[in-house]
């Protein structure tokens, strides 16, 4: 198993799994895992004591006519299985301690073990907009 899967559908990437091992393996000081276009950006420093990041600012983007709401779960400890939705398919991906996984699609999430994970998404909250799958093969 690769310590970076894209799962990919119909030329889309639908999910980035950093798995945990790659942690302890990456060399590299600082490599991001997902494309340039994407929202949410996910990267991962490899540092040593005494590096330092400049002080800097993110402009605000001033208009974007669509952005991709995409979401990031870190799981602390357990285990859970992300279900991925897209254009009439479902993808099942288990994800553990350790793991990170960035969705760039419609998805459920079911609690294998006891779990504890960090959610990460954009905002602000909407609650009306939120998209609900009834019937799974309906999606």
């Amino acid at each position: 198993m690769s310590p970076v899967e894209k799962i990919i559908n119909n030329g889309k990437i639908i999910a980035i799994i950093i798995r945990s091992k790659l942690m302890q393996s990456q060399t590299e000081k600082l490599v991001f895992y997902t494309p340039e276009s994407f929202s949410l950006q996910l990267g991962i420093h490899n540092r040593q004591k005494g590096d330092f990041v400049v002080p800097h600012l993110h402009i605000p983007i001033d208009e974007i006519e669509q952005l991709n709401i995409q979401e990031i779960f870190f799981v602390l400890n357990g285990k859970i299985r992300v279900d991925l939705y897209d254009n009439n398919k479902k993808i099942e991906v288990t994800v553990t301690k350790g793991d990170t996984i960035l969705l760039n699609t419609g998805h459920s999430v079911t609690f294998l073990e006891n779990a504890r994970m960090i959610e990460i998404k954009q905002g602000p909250y909407r609650e009306s907009e939120k998209k609900v799958i009834n019937n799974e093969k309906n999606f």
